[in-house]
C-alpha cells in the first residue's frame, strides 16, 4: 500500500512539474508579473484539477489531501513563485469553506472555486495589526438580515480590478474572532490600492 501511495505521489509531482515547464515555455521562461496573465495560468491548471484539490468530490473538487497539495504547490513555486502564491491563497480560501461553512454555502461556493469560475482569496492582514489574528480590528455584526463589515484589509492576494474573487476574511465579531465569505461584487467592497507583483 505504501509503495502504491508513493507511486501516485511521484506521478502527481511529475505532472505538476510538466505543467510548470510547459507554462514557463509559453511565457518565454520568464516569471509572469501580470495579474491577468497569472489568472489565465491558474485557469490552465483547472484541467489538472489543481484549483479543486482540497474540495471534496461531491462539490466538484478532487478530494485531495494536504500532502498532495503540498507537492503540487512546491513544484509550481519552483517554476513561478507568483503563480504558487495565487494558488495557495485560492486553496486556503477553498479549504476554509470546507472546514467552516454550512452545507448551503458549500454547495453555492465550492463548485465555482473548483472550476475557477471564481478565485479564492484570504483577507487577514490589516494596516495596523499586520497578520496577527489576535490583533484583528476590522469588525463584523448582524443588522437584521444583513451582515455588516467595517474595516480595512491589505495585501489581499487574488483580488483586484477585473478579478471575480471570493474573499475569506477574518473579522472581530460579537463573540470574538469570526470569518466571513465576501464576494468581490458585494456592496461596499472597495479596492483602495492595487499592488503589483515586484
Amino acid at each position: 500500500m505504501m509503495e502504491e501511495t508513493d507511486g501516485i505521489l511521484a506521478m502527481l509531482r511529475s505532472e505538476a512539474c510538466g505543467f510548470v515547464a510547459r507554462a514557463l515555455r509559453c511565457e518565454g521562461e520568464k516569471r509572469s508579473r501580470d495579474p491577468g496573465r497569472l489568472v489565465e495560468m491558474l485557469g490552465d491548471m483547472t484541467g489538472a484539477g489543481c484549483p479543486g484539490m482540497l474540495i471534496p468530490a461531491e462539490y466538484g473538487g478532487e478530494g485531495g489531501g494536504l500532502r498532495e497539495t503540498c507537492i503540487v504547490v512546491e513544484e509550481v513555486a519552483a517554476g513561478d513563485p507568483n503563480l504558487a502564491l495565487m494558488l495557495v491563497h485560492h486553496l486556503a480560501c477553498s479549504f476554509g469553506i470546507v472546514l467552516w461553512a454550512g452545507e448551503e454555502q458549500k454547495r453555492r461556493f465550492l463548485p465555482p472555486l473548483s472550476g475557477l469560475e471564481s478565485i479564492g482569496a484570504v483577507a487577514l492582514t490589516e494596516p495596523e495589526a499586520g497578520s496577527d489574528l489576535s490583533a484583528v480590528k476590522a469588525g463584523m455584526e448582524r443588522r437584521g438580515a444583513e451582515l455588516v463589515i467595517n474595516g480595512n484589509k491589505c495585501f489581499v492576494t487574488n483580488t483586484g480590478p477585473g478579478i471575480d474573487s471570493l474573499v475569506l476574511g477574518f473579522f472581530r465579531g460579537p463573540s470574538g474572532l469570526d470569518c466571513a465569505l465576501v464576494p468581490s461584487s458585494s456592496p461596499g467592497f472597495y479596492l483602495a490600492h492595487h499592488y503589483r507583483f515586484a
